[in-house]
């Protein structure tokens, strides 16, 4: 018996089809070693911030190569999934919107440095762009319509301004003026009903940091604090109390402070301690902070606002640093010598890392 053997005639489409997935399959490994290649890379993470739903948590991370290049990373907290949402250049101070879709950010160029907005899917658009002046710190409003950042000139003697964004107009406002205020102005937090921005102003006489606040469109400003050297502001989430550093002391001692919106109740919580990185609990009762040893590391603790039964929560020899509650207060994200996050119980049980994976 003869058997015929058909040849097969493959047409245009079919070809194009199977190069289309030899290709695809490639930029997808490509794409896979390139993920592998940065995480095992990673020279040290910053600027973490977690999303208004307290579900995904953005940072940008620093990579051990010769030339300078840093990412922004955002974490899915529910699934533990991660995803690098920039490539290429130097791409820092991430700020979520407040849908918790999009993160604005800085991206460093030549000549160019551009206000940045991208979504999780990658989708990306410049919001504003400069070759004369420099930016910094960009903050959503709430309502997502707008965005006051820090920026100067680059010149010589030039202070840092505050200036205000609509991101559908591009139309930029200049809310504070070296006529009016010396200092550099750096903005901290959007009120929950986005009608005041929190601040600090940075005296060029006495070199203190002072907590103020304002309108959005400039007006009503006023200062909060008196007599303290301010740093690292955190409003509470529902908006009643402000906590902070005070660094009046010198670099050694930072002690946490906290008090009302309209500067009343004032109070001291630590005294002559090393502080950083203080963030709320979801119930505005209690504040997780980062105390130095003696021995320069650093380990977490969680003080109540009442300045009472401070409890210890990591026990590491090297620099914890608290980053935000998690599932409800239940948990508390952190990271750890500046390269590795991780979670644990918010009692200081079950520390385990969550990025990089640790290898099996």
């Amino acid at each position: 018996m003869t058997i015929k053997v058909r040849k097969r005639t493959w047409g245009c489409f079919e070809i194009l089809l199977i190069l289309n997935i030899g290709i695809s399959q490639i930029s997808c490994q490509r794409e896979t070693e390139i993920v592998t290649s940065s995480i095992k890379n990673i020279a040290r993470i910053e600027d973490p911030v977690i999303s208004p739903d307290g579900e995904k948590f953005a940072f940008s991370v620093q990579y051990l190569l010769t030339s300078p290049k840093t990412d922004i990373w955002y974490l899915n907290l529910t699934t533990i999934e991660t995803k690098r949402l920039t490539n290429s250049g130097v791409n820092v101070n991430p700020s979520w919107c407040y849908d918790s879709q999009r993160v604005v950010y800085l991206k460093l160029g030549k000549p160019f440095i551009y206000i940045t907005s991208i979504n999780l899917n990658g989708r990306k658009e410049i919001l504003l762009e400069s070759r004369r002046k420099w930016y910094m710190f960009p903050h959503c409003s709430p309502n997502a319509d707008k965005i006051v950042f820090s920026s100067k000139i680059l010149r010589k003697n030039e202070r840092y301004q505050l200036f205000l964004l609509d991101t559908k107009t591009r139309r930029q406002i200049q809310l504070t003026s070296p006529n009016h205020w010396k200092g550099d102005f750096l903005c901290h937090s959007w009120s929950p009903d986005g009608k005041k921005i929190y601040f600090t102003r940075r005296d060029p006489i006495d070199y203190k940091g002072h907590l103020e606040v304002m309108n959005i469109d400039g007006t009503g400003v006023r200062q909060l604090t008196r007599n303290l050297d301010v740093g690292n502001v955190q409003l509470s989430p529902n908006g009643r109390k402000i906590a902070f550093l005070d660094f009046s002391f010198g670099p050694r001692i930072s002690d946490l402070w906290i008090m009302d919106t309209d500067s009343t109740n004032l109070k001291q919580l630590t005294k002559e301690e090393k502080i950083s990185k203080c963030v709320w609990s979801p119930n505005n009762r209690e504040i997780a902070c980062s105390k130095y040893l003696k021995s320069r590391n650093a380990n977490i603790w969680i003080i109540s606002i009442n300045g009472d039964r401070p409890r210890q929560i990591t026990q590491s020899e090297v620099t914890d640093k608290a980053i935000s509650f998690f599932d409800n207060g239940k948990k508390l994200l952190f990271l750890r010598n500046n390269n590795s996050i991780w979670l644990i119980n918010s009692d200081g049980t079950n520390p385990y890392q969550i990025f990089p994976k640790p290898e099996k």
